[in-house]
């Protein structure tokens, strides 16, 4: 049995995000499969879609991601996790099928040399992937405990409360949005997965950044949202700004994002 893992965490998104990507994954993946919905309440979720409970881990957004490499996380077997906002377009069986043996694959993110989460398998229960969550509690804790961390975050705190011109997110003394220089999850996942001979990528055109599709380089200023669906594409990833709601008048995004 495959499993299909989404995340929602507060609400930036609401439970609409996650019926759709439930509604597009039936339409189009053939093989059979469960899809589960990791979240702090199951409030406004189809009947079909499975809730698995989010321990309240203290974490900020997209870092709840890492409780799925847990051995709390109660699924075992193939696991496919999907971001909320993407959009799917074509099957995605492939996304199980690419190397099956490989103990973790996710997308190249198009911006970083990362992966990026937005899209991923992995072989959830493998003894390969089990010490991850104790080697993230642990990066925590140190970050928690550590006078020169500690101090840094103040400063970091301060710098952009009394800016001239505030950063356009306030970042409060306790959040977690940056840990330790990570942006993000997938940030200090690449690092722990870079050097392991079992973990790989999926082929790049199969995901494409809708923000950053038509951008030339990463310095490169001037770019627009890609607006065609590109060949061999199954899944257009939402990085950032627009989301899907904001993007409906593009044919591809209201024929398939429902």
């Amino acid at each position: 049995m495959h499993h299909v893992v989404c995340l929602k965490w507060g609400e930036k998104y609401p439970a609409d995000y996650v019926n759709r990507l439930y509604a597009m994954v039936q339409r189009q993946l053939q093989a059979t499969h469960d899809f589960y919905c990791v979240a702090d309440h199951p409030r406004g979720l189809d009947s079909g879609i499975q809730y698995i409970p989010l321990p309240d881990l203290g974490l900020v957004g997209w870092w709840n991601k890492l409780w799925l490499f847990s051995p709390e996380f109660p699924l075992r077997g193939p696991c496919l996790f999907l971001d909320l906002d993407i959009v799917i377009a074509r099957p995605v069986d492939c996304l199980f099928e690419h190397e099956p043996d490989t103990v973790f694959c996710a997308i190249q993110d198009s911006v970083r040399d990362e992966f990026n989460t937005s899209v991923m398998r992995w072989q959830a229960g493998d003894p390969r992937l089990s010490p991850l969550w104790g080697h993230f509690v642990a990066f925590v804790h140190t970050l928690e405990t550590s006078p020169i961390a500690r101090a840094k975050r103040i400063a970091r705190f301060l710098r952009r409360r009394f800016a001239r011109k505030p950063h356009k997110r306030i970042y409060r003394l306790g959040d977690m949005t940056e840990l330790g220089g990570y942006r993000g999850d997938q940030g200090w996942l690449s690092d722990q997965l870079r050097y392991v001979d079992w973990a790989t990528s999926y082929p790049r055109p199969w995901c494409f950044s809708f923000k950053w599709g038509t951008r030339k380089e990463a310095h490169d200023d001037c770019w627009q949202p890609r607006r065609d669906w590109p060949i061999g594409a199954c899944i257009a990833v939402f990085e950032g700004k627009p989301k899907p709601h904001q993007c409906t008048d593009i044919p591809w995004v209201a024929e398939n994002w429902r």
